[in-house]
């Protein structure tokens, strides 16, 4: 894996895929096929590497998130009320954190 440029677009094409011959059903198949998509991208490097690089977990998470939110409604609900406050909490962390390493306390 390392050298070589992985992405999520294999879960897209199943997704899509899956949209059109089982249709939406309350999940939106296309948007979970990518968020699955970058998910098997970190198990395989995790597999292939053992490295640390968490980073496809955080686009893969938000988009199976939001994929899935509409067929359970209490997490549509909590998705729909917490994520601008959830936003805004990681803007602060990154300014605290971004301030902390440029004054070196």
């Amino acid at each position: 894996m390392r050298g070589q440029e992985v992405s999520g677009w294999p879960g897209l094409g199943l997704g899509v895929l899956a949209e059109d011959r089982l249709g939406a059903a309350g999940v939106q198949l296309v948007v979970l096929g990518l968020g699955l998509g970058f998910v098997a991208v970190w198990a395989l490097d995790r597999l292939y590497t053992r490295s640390s690089n968490y980073w496809p977990l955080i686009p893969g998470g938000i988009l199976v998130l939001v994929a899935i939110a509409p067929a359970v409604p209490p997490l549509g609900v909590i998705v729909e009320q917490l994520w601008p406050v959830a936003l805004i909490a990681v803007g602060i962390a990154l300014v605290v954190a971004a301030l902390t390493r440029r004054t070196g306390h």
